[in-house]
């Protein structure tokens, strides 16, 4: 059968009529050999392989140099960022340098403003002394090498309700030595003294600060003081509270005993005198009679005696705060 398909011109392979010796369906191609030219010599050739166009070619071209561009640009960029990095990051050092020297006055730079003013911003903690005018401020005055000593203690209280910003902060004293019971007997009632508003803290937005002072101590004598602050959302509290202990029973002294010499008719007129002095001007004073600041002056629910090295204190507490002042005269 094949040969007579190539008699009359049908592809041997695909049976395809012949085109001029090709097979236009399949590509099968009659081919006749140098060495011999009979039409029996028939040989099945592959299609030929056709190369890449010229359009191709430049398509792959363009391709390939945009590849290598985009390539080149991230490669530069990234330089480019490193180095802009790098530069913020010294300027920054920089600066950080310029501030410390400016603060830690270790650089003499031109922008280092002088106004004239000589700063002291180093804080010495009063101490108080018998040669003292008068007592300037609250310290503690302790001592040592006593039968008992003082230990501190700092204690804060958060209420139970978590969406309450209040608080009770304290710092009060304690007492330890050799007689234990004498000394216990005191630090239960300090610590009731040191705790007394602890419940105003409880109160909607209230803070409440309470610090204790060892104003005196000796072998005989122990004075110590509170101050209250208390800060509510509509109204605030200052108050002074203070307690004198003879030291050889553990019993508190009464004022009157501290004031005893003290005549009440000129009591008010040598406070206000001495306020002046040691206070400045204080309008809620000036406004008060005479007979109001004796009132406050002889009563114990209003009036604060403590001891200290430079002297008695007397003062008294009202609706605006507290003052208090120095006697010399009783001094120990």
């Amino acid at each position: 059968m094949d040969e007579q398909r190539n008699d009359y011109g049908f592809c041997p392979k695909c049976g395809a009529l012949m085109q001029n010796g090709k097979c236009p369906s399949c590509g099968y191609a009659k081919r006749v050999s140098w060495g011999d030219s009979s039409d029996a010599d028939w040989r099945e050739t592959e299609p030929p392989k056709r190369g890449m166009s010229t359009g191709a070619k430049i398509v792959l071209a363009v391709c390939l140099i945009l590849l290598i561009l985009l390539i080149v640009f991230v490669v530069l960029g990234a330089v480019f960022a490193y180095r802009s990095v790098s530069s913020s990051s010294n300027g920054t050092e920089d600066l950080t340098e310029g501030f410390f020297d400016f603060y830690g006055g270790g650089s003499d730079d031109d922008y280092l403003y002088d106004d004239g003013y000589d700063y002291d911003y180093d804080y010495d903690e009063y101490v108080p002394s018998a040669d003292d005018d008068y007592y300037e401020e609250f310290v503690s005055s302790t001592a040592q090498g006593l039968s008992y000593s003082v230990d501190w203690h700092y204690e804060t209280i958060y209420p139970d309700d978590e969406l309450s910003d209040g608080y009770f902060s304290v710092e009060y004293p304690t007492l330890s030595g050799d007689d234990e019971e004498l000394l216990g007997k005191i630090n239960d009632e300090l610590r009731k003294l040191a705790f007394f508003y602890e419940d105003s803290y409880t109160d909607e937005g209230a803070y409440v600060y309470v610090t204790g002072y060892v104003t005196y101590m000796d072998e005989e004598l122990l004075s110590v003081l509170f101050n209250y602050e208390v800060y509510g959302s509509s109204s605030s509290l200052y108050r002074l509270f203070a307690v004198n202990y003879d030291m050889s029973s553990g019993e508190t002294i009464p004022y009157s005993e501290i004031l005893q010499e003290e005549d009440d008719e000129t009591l008010a007129q040598r406070f206000r005198s001495q306020s002046e002095t040691q206070n400045g001007s204080i309008s809620d004073l000036d406004a008060m009679s005479d007979e109001e600041l004796l009132t406050y002056l002889t009563d114990d629910t209003t009036r604060v005696v403590f001891y200290t090295p430079v002297g008695v204190e007397l003062g008294f507490n009202y609706d605006g705060g507290w003052v208090t002042v120095t006697l010399k005269d009783k001094t120990l």
